[in-house]
């Protein structure tokens, strides 16, 4: 009968793994391949303990699992996996003897009273397992993670506390187990326990905490200067259109000129195409928003060299209430975000609108999308291992939409392969 509880132990380890796994990163592989190598994992981890119950074995067998399954089949680098599962083995380890010792003294026995008869054995399951779901739910919740930042080394004693907690609690079990101890020393060895358990759980979140921050505040640096080069391009890019806009003029009255010295219906239509073609590669936009036909002659060019079709409707709003820095983050990201996307679908189409409807000024921007975008209820995740499709990138619109009092919003068609976001602001900021 143990054997089935012990069994019904791991599928508990199992999910719980699979479930903090899945808080904190993306999976890098599908879901179903996902849960497959996990059974395999744990099925391995469950068959050595079948064979050989030795802790310090089962151990190395638990972290070793969770290792691979976090860099097998989600979004992380060695380093990172191997943090992860040291956090869970110690937290595991640490739950565990904790339930015992409280079962020990429920029952007025000593630590194995726990496997003295199936009812005690499935309580230490049911407490050990509970404080272990318990203690990774409520990391995730209040923002744990480890992401492992290239600018930023990651220390030693991350690696070393976890090992040296565990050491200490299997001394710990080893002792209570061995030796007849006073309620004193059990309290002692209890409370020194939670303790341990506690440094890990505050020194992971504190460097997950901190790490994020870090990253955070290196992707707000790289977001501000690249804001600040778009600015200076299209500083320089107005100042070259307002001189091609003169040299363009000139270039007409003296076409004019030429057609009315040549008198030849020949000479006029090629002078009537050449202009044509000239006033056709010149088109600057008319929205009465300078820095938005800029962006939008940009990438206007962008996409024609990406051969993607691009259209445009801004009729009856322009957003000249938003200042160019947050126009060029808001809507510079957004349609670097289209045009990646677009990249890798069967359809390469991008609509851009922006209008005026009931008292709002409404942006909708439409592309080809052939993948179904990761999300947790309306929060995208990101596509990539930098900023991503829907990382960075998003929170930069949506700090911009925020700022100017707007909302966002965005929505998938499974059937016509097509990602959208819609941004809206009341008329009252005009």
């Amino acid at each position: 009968m143990n054997t089935v509880i012990t069994a019904f132990l791991y599928i508990v380890e199992f999910f719980i793994a699979i479930n903090c796994f899945d808080d904190i990163m993306n999976e890098k592989i599908r879901k179903t391949y996902t849960v497959l190598i996990g059974i395999v994992l744990y099925a391995f981890a469950f068959s050595v303990h079948f064979i050989n119950e030795h802790p310090i074995l089962n151990m190395a067998i638990f972290f070793s699992v969770n290792f691979f399954f976090a860099f097998l089949c989600f979004d992380c680098k060695a380093l990172k996996a191997a943090l992860l599962a040291f956090f869970l083995t110690a937290t595991m380890v640490s739950t565990e003897f904790i339930s015992m010792t409280a079962l020990s003294y429920i029952y007025n026995g000593d630590i194995n009273t726990y496997n003295q008869n199936i009812a005690t054995y499935t309580t230490a399951i049911l407490l050990s397992k509970t404080l272990y779901f318990l203690i990774t739910k409520l990391l995730v919740y209040f923002g744990f993670g480890i992401s492992v930042s290239k600018k930023m080394k990651t220390p030693p004693f991350l690696f070393l506390f976890p090992v040296c907690s565990i050491v200490i609690l299997v001394a710990f079990w080893t002792i209570s187990s061995n030796y007849e101890l006073t309620g004193t020393l059990d309290i002692v060895i209890t409370v020194s326990s939670v303790a341990i358990l506690l440094a890990i759980i505050l020194t992971y979140a504190f460097y997950g905490k901190t790490t994020r921050e870090l990253d955070e505040l290196y992707k707000a640096q790289q977001e501000a200067e690249r804001i600040n080069t778009d600015i200076a391009y299209y500083s320089i890019l107005d100042k070259q259109n307002d001189k091609l806009k003169t040299f363009i003029h000139d270039e007409k009255n003296h076409l004019t000129v030429i057609k009315s010295l040549a008198d030849n219906e020949e000479v006029n239509e090629y002078i009537d195409k050449i202009y044509g073609e000239i006033a056709h590669h010149s088109m600057f936009g008319n929205t009465k928003n300078k820095m938005l036909d800029l962006m939008i002659n940009k990438y206007q060019y962008i996409c024609e060299a990406e051969r993607i079709e691009f259209y445009v409707s801004i009729k009856t709003a322009n957003l000249l209430f938003i200042e160019s820095p947050d126009l060029i983050s808001m809507l510079g990201n957004l349609l670097d975000n289209a045009v990646e996307a677009v990249k890798n679908s069967a359809e390469r189409k991008i609509d851009l609108s922006i209008n005026r409807v009931n008292g709002f000024d409404i942006l909708t921007c439409t592309n080809s999308c052939d993948t179904s975008p990761q999300a947790t209820g309306k929060i995208l995740k990101t596509t990539k291992n930098d900023d991503g499709v829907h990382g960075l990138g998003v929170r930069s619109i949506k700090s911009v939409v925020k700022k100017y009092k707007g909302d966002f919003d965005w929505s998938y068609n499974e059937s016509a392969k097509e990602f959208a976001v819609y941004i809206a602001f009341s008329e009252k900021l005009n």
